[in-house]
């Protein structure tokens, strides 16, 4: 027999007391990170896409100046990485995007002291192989790359000798042409914060601001090809990578004025507002990050001591660990539609689904009520 108890949040601990429960470790709005996943290849400034459910990291170097045309894939099914086919220019400081099932890498930096590329090259997963399309109009390293409505969009960077642009380019891949657009207002480049697309909306996270921090957040509309001001991130930090999970940006690691962080914050454009979620395992600045499958996937990056590192760390704000309350407290859009999971091992994430539930208040209390208690179990709740 299994409970779902859609109950105010107020109520949710005299629901608890009433069972004779005890919840031990909940994360219920701040999520849990898995630190045993398979390494990638050790680099930082690399760009990182998902293409077919997927996590692709292509390109990268590290803090000698040396860069890689390396491409690795993950799955997250298996936890391997594979090496394949090396991208024809090496480069760090590369932008990445997933459109039409291709994984594209756009600018980037040859090396210390060189001139942003202006080179374009799209790799097909399913032939395993690269091809060269229309070159950047300018050359950039560090632009913020996305894909939004069916188009690319390269945002800001430098170009040569280290000047920062403001420049908007469109790419249009059944023309294979790009174009100018409306420029960003503020100075923004990739490593100084991301590019993340949200129900076609696009977000520059980490512009400069009045105070000159890469605190600013600025989302622009492709549609009206208009820019507008958002709220700043809490955190003024650069060199931080971000993804989306579920409509929200979760934006990770970075370097602040006490050097590499931890800190990871999550914005909502529905709302415009930010909140403070579980922490890295360790500082990183400059990784590299994806989404698949709600998750969230940080790689690579520089650690305090500025080495490369390889590790791979996934988070999931729909994980809970549970050692004496079996089930898992909802958070979510009303109405929304979630399938309820759970595991024994986040390591092997071989999830088992034990119900779906449409969620009629939030937060929703459920309680798998065949599970043994004190036992160590695992859940997750994924929107449908």
């Amino acid at each position: 027999m299994k409970t779902n108890l859609t109950i105010p949040g107020w109520l949710a601990l005299a629901a608890l007391l009433s069972l004779n429960l005890q919840p031990a470790t909940v994360h219920a709005q701040t999520g849990a990170w898995i630190t045993n996943l398979a390494t990638v290849m050790p680099r930082a400034q690399g760009a990182a896409a998902t293409v077919g459910g997927k996590v692709y990291m292509v390109g990268g170097g590290n803090y000698s100046c040396g860069v890689y045309p390396t491409l690795q894939a993950y799955d997250p099914a298996s936890n391997i990485w594979n090496n394949l086919a090396p991208m024809p220019t090496a480069r760090y400081e590369v932008g990445a995007a997933e459109l039409n099932c291709l994984l594209y890498a756009i600018g980037g930096n040859p090396g210390c002291g060189s001139s942003g590329l202006s080179a374009v090259e799209a790799y097909n997963p399913g032939s395993n192989s690269w091809s060269t399309l229309a070159p950047l109009p300018t050359g950039l390293a560090q632009p913020g790359v996305v894909s939004a409505n069916g188009k690319i969009y390269a945002i800001g960077g430098w170009s040569h000798n280290g000047i920062v642009v403001y420049s908007v380019y469109c790419y249009d891949p059944a023309a294979n042409s790009w174009s100018l657009k409306t420029p960003i207002p503020v100075e923004f480049i990739s490593c100084g914060g991301a590019a993340v697309a949200v129900n076609g909306i696009i977000y520059a996270i980490g512009t400069i601001n009045a105070s000159g921090q890469c605190q600013g957040v600025y989302a622009y509309d492709p549609v009206a090809d208009a820019w507008t001001a958002k709220t700043s991130m809490p955190t003024a930090r650069n060199g931080c990578a971000a993804a989306e999970v579920h409509g929200i940006i979760y934006v990770a690691g970075g370097y602040t004025s006490s050097g590499p962080t931890a800190t990871v914050e999550a914005y909502n454009p529905a709302t415009d507002s930010w909140s403070t979620v579980t922490p890295l395992p360790f500082p990183l600045y400059c990784p590299s990050a994806a989404a698949v499958n709600g998750t969230l996937y940080v790689m690579g990056g520089y650690n305090v001591s500025f080495s490369t590192v390889g590790s791979v760390e996934a988070f999931s704000p729909n994980f809970l660990a549970i050692n004496m309350y079996p089930g898992l407290t909802i958070y979510g859009q009303v109405g929304n539609t979630y399938e309820i999971d759970c595991c024994n091992n986040l390591g092997i994430s071989n999830w088992t689904a034990l119900t779906t539930m449409v969620l009629s208040n939030s937060p929703c209390l459920y309680i798998d009520t065949n599970s043994t208690y004190f036992s160590h179990r695992f859940y997750r709740a994924v929107q449908q």
